[in-house]
């Protein structure tokens, strides 16, 4: 069984700031996975990548992670691979193969000493997936065909470019939906019980005309995951208008801004914002919702805080 081992030494990291100030330590902090920390804890990979999140004492701007951790996965060292923003360093790696768990070791340094290690061994993501939709442009009303698997772990809800259409029917690895009135050109989102299918699939919802239906002039979220997990759960965001100032809001609680900000085009549908969030380590649990504030209020998805 996949076990997190943690040892820490609590001394050295509460006499770090005393002792070399020059430093904004880092202290190892979770794995943006479904399991929360803690000897004995399986942690399972929230989906095609493995994200391993590392939460500064501090928020800095000049942290350099290079002088103070050090990641290696697997026997490699990917230090020079993390993504800095706000008071956080992600990592994310290539999903491990089926079967095969992942060995991440994460050293907490100051020159060649180590104050502070973590060791996690996770297994691959088994969750509900979302791989493709067919047909992949049809007008307001039509029915199309949603492909995935673990459809059936929990009650449905199919989101088109960010606004819901409904379920009509569906097994464990289809659902078959209607395009809502309102459908903008993006990405589908489907929640499965509190869960996120993991997965970026495009669709142009279209007119009588088959032209392109248009985007919306404000940050629309098209896809959040995953959509449940504690506080300090890293998240993937996908929209559009996403600026380096949106901050997610998540149960009423404003989380760190989305960082690692990236473009990626999809033919069908064009560009797409792909960032990270991270949930505000003070919110409350319950079910509600995600949506991001960047000059005004985005739309709303499912999120579940644990």
């Amino acid at each position: 069984m996949s076990r997190v081992r943690r040892s820490s030494l609590l001394l050295a990291l509460l006499l770090l700031p005393a002792c070399s100030p020059e430093f904004d330590f880092v202290r190892p902090e979770r794995f943006a996975v479904q399991g929360e920390r803690g000897d004995g804890q399986v942690v399972v990979s929230d989906g095609p990548a493995l994200q391993i999140a590392v939460k500064m004492a501090s928020d800095s701007l000049d942290f350099d992670p290079t002088t103070v951790l050090r990641l290696v996965v697997n026997g490699v060292d990917r230090t020079a691979d993390m993504t800095i923003g706000g008071e956080y360093a992600v990592l994310t790696l290539d999903p491990p193969p089926l079967g095969v768990p992942q060995l991440a070791e994460v050293y907490l340094q100051t020159g060649g000493d180590v104050l502070d290690t973590a060791t996690y061994e996770a297994l691959p993501y088994t969750g509900p997936t979302l791989a493709s939709v067919t047909p992949d442009t049809a007008q307001e009303g039509a029915t199309v065909t949603i492909g995935g698997s673990g459809f059936a772990a929990g009650a449905l809800r199919v989101f088109f470019g960010g606004v819901e259409g409904a379920v009509v029917s569906s097994t464990d690895t289809t659902i078959t939906a209607t395009v809502p009135t309102g459908a903008v050109p993006g990405l589908l989102h489907v929640a499965v019980g509190p869960d996120a299918a993991v997965g970026l699939v495009p669709f142009l919802p279209v007119d009588g005309a088959g032209a392109p239906l248009p985007q919306p002039t404000d940050t629309q979220v098209f896809y959040v995951a995953p959509s449940r997990g504690p506080v300090e759960t890293v998240c993937t965001v996908a929209g559009i208008l996403i600026s380096e100032d949106a901050i997610p809001r998540i149960n009423d609680r404003r989380g760190t801004r989305v960082f690692n900000i990236r473009t990626v085009n999809f033919p069908l549908v064009g560009d797409v914002i792909v960032a990270y969030a991270v949930v505000d380590p003070y919110t409350d649990p319950g079910t509600d919702i995600f949506e991001l504030l960047d000059d005004g209020e985005s739309n709303e998805l499912p999120f579940t805080v644990e």
